[in-house]
């Protein structure tokens, strides 16, 4: 029976569940039987947004982990509008932790800029003149209001060209339009070639809705069922917050700011930019606090507890910079002193 969707009929157990995502470095895995596919599925979609477009994935970008919990490698951001100190506008990703300039033009004000990374020269520009002159291929449209009106930001990379306006209102026809124009007009001489070695300012769209406090909630009762077992998180104590986790329904009520202070000895001495949920009695109401990369936390209600557990706290840290992870009882056996 799945922890989240319980007997529901037609539930298929193929694959098996991480306590913490392994794509930000978890590595234990719930038994095969406990999230059936349909959770699995369900996540999938969720995390993909939170470690993508949440602060999770800010962090990820800046400290990791990379693809599959790479300690190597720090993820990969997608590509952002940045703006340089002089004002102007480009287009850029953060690939293990360092600023990349992505060669794109900018028009505005009736003239056209090129710009791209010192580092990689004026090649990179005139390559992607090259594409572009004939491009027919995918578009990606980043919008911000920060960008003039009528004005249109653009650039190549991998292959897909990304337009950047400050709204909707030009279509990607028409984009391109004017883009393969001021490609013409560049090889008759009339644009700016410029390097840039400023730091950037990436303007990316964070979001923090309730999908990305369905994936907090979600790794807390992944969690309670790795400490404890599955019958125990299965108990109709904690069906509304399943159910919330499943459908979205009743946001308001599961999640809340931290009234209580776990910021005590234990979590003062838990692994650097570790990931760690932990659980507390609370006038027999469980409490749950995850927290990811040792800040980013978000406090939940679980339910009435089924009996007289967690008087004392009890949780799950995921030390993904050391490739361990523990249950608080054994990290309270080898913590420093």
């Amino acid at each position: 029976m799945c922890i989240y969707y319980k007997d529901t009929k037609g539930l298929t157990y193929r694959g098996r569940e991480h306590v913490f995502s392994d794509a930000i470095g978890g590595m234990k895995k719930l038994p095969r039987g406990f999230v059936s596919d349909k959770a699995n599925d369900l996540f999938s979609k969720l995390e993909l947004k939170a470690f993508r477009k949440s602060m999770i994935a800010q962090n990820r970008f800046w400290i990791g982990p990379g693809k599959k919990g790479s300690i190597k490698d720090r993820a990969t951001s997608s590509v952002n509008i940045v703006t340089y100190k002089d004002g102007n506008f480009g287009l850029g990703i953060i690939k293990n932790g360092v600023d990349h300039a992505i060669p794109c033009g900018y028009l505005y004000d009736d003239k056209l800029c090129w710009s791209c990374n010192a580092a990689d020269g004026e090649d990179t520009i005139y390559s992607t003149i090259s594409v572009l002159k004939n491009y027919n291929g995918k578009i990606i449209r980043l919008i911000n209001p920060k960008i003039q009106i009528k004005s249109l930001l653009f650039g190549l990379h991998e292959k897909i060209l990304y337009v950047g306006t400050c709204n909707d209102s030009i279509s990607n026809e028409k984009a391109l339009e004017i883009i393969k124009d001021m490609v013409v007009q560049t090889e008759q001489g009339s644009a700016v070639l410029s390097m840039n070695d400023d730091p950037s300012n990436h303007l990316m769209p964070i979001q923090e809705d309730n999908d990305i406090l369905r994936v907090y909630g979600k790794t807390a009762m992944n969690v309670l069922a790795y400490i404890t077992d599955d019958s125990y998180v299965k108990s109709v104590a904690f069906d509304k917050m399943r159910l919330w986790i499943t459908t979205g329904e009743d946001d308001k009520y599961f999640h809340m700011f931290p009234k209580f202070d776990f910021d005590n000895p234990i979590t003062g001495v838990l692994p650097r930019d570790s990931h760690w949920c932990l659980f507390l009695n609370m006038n027999g109401m469980l409490i749950a606090e995850v927290c990811y990369h040792g800040f980013l936390k978000k406090a939940f209600r679980l339910g009435d507890i089924p009996d007289g557990r967690f008087i004392a706290p009890d949780g799950f840290i995921c030390d993904w910079r050391n490739k361990k992870e523990y249950k608080l009882v054994d990290w309270l056996k080898v913590m420093p002193s």
